[in-house]
């Protein structure tokens, strides 16, 4: 039997359980050695490094923990316990000092920046550590969502695809996922001579990483353009209202009313949700796309109006 993590060596990275809390028990420097080489370990020297209590035959396991109860066990973990230290001192400690740059300019000596998964090792241990395990621990939640997200995008980018269609769901808090999204996509986009097509019920998302956006509405096209004409100078009143309610970070949503259901009518979906709505002829005819500027298009009888 033996211990170790081996994620690393298939381009993954272990959870909280690897970065925190091993990171909370060894040494910095036997941290960084056990997690980005995924060595198994004998068990002594587990031991020795505290990362197992006892080693006990399998058929003794339970009395064993019975008497480690019987005999005072305690069911807190030691970093949550008061007057917890670090074991290698503080990040910006003069021994954390000596370790985490010297880690950082080693793992790009090595890897060149192409080992994703030892990078975000790395960054974990690093970040979790200035903070409790709880805020840490977040941080490892994002760090794993982009890394399995790397990990599905390789599987389908080997197949050498021409065009590659992603979805990004929506989520009420969305700025990390939105975030994780982004960082990823504009990294792969550069790394890959591929089409990206990309749907999102959230603008944030195209301003990111869109060349172009087209924005549809009840199964219709209803205005379509660069991102920078999309972004920053919408003709659709619905488009408009998308870049009103589009979460961003530190950002609350203005007061707005609830919209409405969309009109059933054969007239502009959007009608009954319109501010600036011509009440007759936008609720009885739909508007088609209109040229509003180069490459920029707009169904909508107001469309380039607006300055």
């Amino acid at each position: 039997t033996r211990l170790g993590l081996p994620e690393v060596k298939v381009g993954l990275f272990p959870g909280g359980g690897g970065t925190q809390r091993i990171a909370r028990i060894v040494d910095p420097q036997n941290t960084m050695t056990i997690l980005l080489k995924g060595d198994q370990l004998k068990l002594d020297k587990a031991k020795a490094l505290k990362l197992v209590d006892a080693i006990v035959p399998a058929d003794q396991l339970i009395s064993a923990a019975k008497e480690w109860i019987k005999a005072g066990g305690k069911a807190v973990a030691p970093w949550d316990e008061k007057g917890f230290k670090l074991p290698g001192g503080p990040v910006f400690s003069k021994q954390g000092m000596m370790m985490f740059p010297a880690g950082n300019a080693i793992y790009r000596r090595e890897t060149y920046d192409n080992y994703p998964a030892a990078r975000a090792i790395m960054s974990c241990v690093y970040e979790g550590l200035q903070v409790p395990m709880d805020v840490a621990n977040r941080r490892v939640t994002e760090l794993d969502h982009a890394n399995r997200l790397r990990v599905s995008f390789a599987v389908t980018l080997a197949h050498r695809p021409q065009v590659v269609v992603v979805d990004v769901p929506y989520v009420a808090d969305a700025s990390t996922l939105f975030t994780t999204y982004s960082e990823v996509l504009q990294d792969l986009s550069r790394e890959t001579p591929i089409a990206w097509v990309v749907t999102t019920d959230s603008l944030a998302v195209a301003a990111d990483i869109a060349d172009d956006v087209m924005v549809m509405l009840d199964g219709r096209v209803v205005e379509q353009g660069s991102v920078y004409d999309i972004c920053l100078r919408p003709a659709m009143p619905y488009t408009r209202d998308l870049l009103l309610v589009t979460p961003r970070p530190h950002r609350a949503l203005p007061d707005y009313p609830a919209f409405v259901d969309l009109a059933s009518h054969g007239g502009c979906p959007w009608v009954l949700n319109c501010r600036e709505a011509l009440t007759a002829q936008c609720a009885q005819q739909p508007p088609a796309l209109r040229i509003v500027g180069p490459g920029h298009e707009a169904a909508c009888y107001l469309a380039g109006q607006h300055g």
